[in-house]
């Protein structure tokens, strides 16, 4: 479940996916090839390669427990013109946890980063636009895992 004040962005649908940009451009469902199994979820945040300080995703268990490496897939991208950070959740535990956005602080331009969020699941993929200032931490949303 998205964060409520997360701004859900309509993209206008191209007959073809754009390579490596975390967005679903010609909306299948598919995020530059993310999985869409029916257990599997996919974030993706994607921000321009200019702007200073990577963006990490994080996920922590509500309940305090540690959340298993092989559940988590990270993957960080940086083309030419994108940065990409990749989280894939396919093989969480039982449990509800909460999803982070983090920006290193300290940069020379502190001016606030504005990055896409893409969610994979089955079904249409959401996209929501996210400020996020140097050395700032957003939550992103919560994930629950029946």
């Amino acid at each position: 479940m998205p964060d409520a004040a997360l701004q859900l962005v309509q993209l206008t649908c191209r007959p073809t996916d754009l390579p490596a940009n975390g967005l679903d451009d010609d909306c299948d469902g598919a995020i530059d090839g993310a999985p869409t199994a029916a257990s599997g979820l996919t974030i993706v945040t994607a921000y321009r390669t200019e702007t200073a300080g990577e963006v990490r995703l994080a996920l922590t268990s509500e309940s305090g427990s540690p959340v298993p490496n092989q559940a988590l897939e990270r993957e960080a991208q940086r083309g030419p013109a994108v940065a990409l950070s990749r989280l894939g959740l396919s093989d969480l535990p039982s449990g509800r946890y909460v999803v982070t956005a983090s920006r290193a602080g300290g940069e020379v331009d502190p001016a606030e980063l504005s990055l896409a969020v893409s969610l994979a699941t089955v079904g249409p993929a959401q996209t929501y636009l996210v400020r996020l200032g140097a050395g700032e931490t957003r939550t992103l949303g919560t994930i629950e895992v029946p």
